[in-house]
């Protein structure tokens, strides 16, 4: 009918070594839009294409390409990221268990007219995030404008409480052209 259609494919390829885990992630997806949507089916558009390692028994990973964000998203029902569906390469430093620290370079806002891409302020961002069994606390920042902060609380039995935003900065307003600040808030109780 005149409802959207979305297709994925997802092709995944995981393992591990003497020094840490690897992998790559490619996910094909197809949007219609209206009625003629099957009329121009095609293989869709590359949502992600990365490949990351880990060494170190997984201190450090590396990851490149159109990146799939599973290190500082926010872990909310909206699952903010300043780094998800991004193209660069990321670093990520764990020293202890559940903690997360990653700087990454991206190049979706370095373009020039020429077809180029220019380094600047836009290209850089960084995060953290931790997670224990009752908690998750992730905070976010890109140089393009965006800002993402979550706090999630699972402590108590069948209950969980999420918070979580995307704010985007001045700069963010005009290169994102979103709103200033997308938040939810996530009360759930499974004991009934």
């Amino acid at each position: 009918g005149g409802s959207k259609t979305r297709g994925r494919i997802n092709l995944a390829f995981t393992g591990t070594s003497d020094v840490g885990s690897y992998g790559a992630f490619l996910r094909l997806q197809y949007t219609g839009k209206d009625d003629s949507a099957a009329a121009s089916w095609g293989y869709g558009d590359v949502s992600y294409a990365n490949a990351y390692a880990g060494f170190f028994n997984n201190v450090l990973t590396v990851e490149a390409g159109k990146i799939k964000d599973v290190w500082i998203g926010s872990s909310g029902f909206s699952g903010f990221s300043v780094l998800d569906g991004k193209s660069g390469a990321a670093i990520t430093f764990s020293p202890i268990t559940g903690l997360a620290i990653t700087g990454a370079a991206v190049i979706d806002y370095s373009s020039t007219t020429s077809n180029t891409y220019q380094v600047s302020s836009d290209t850089f961002l960084g995060g953290v995030k931790y997670t224990n069994d009752s908690i998750t606390l992730d905070a976010a920042y890109a140089g393009y404008g965006l800002i993402t902060a979550n706090v999630s609380f699972n402590g108590l039995q069948n209950v969980l409480i999420e918070a979580e935003a995307a704010i985007d900065t001045d700069h963010g307003l005009s290169i994102l052209a979103d709103q200033r600040v997308q938040s939810d808030i996530h009360i759930r109780y499974t004991g009934v």
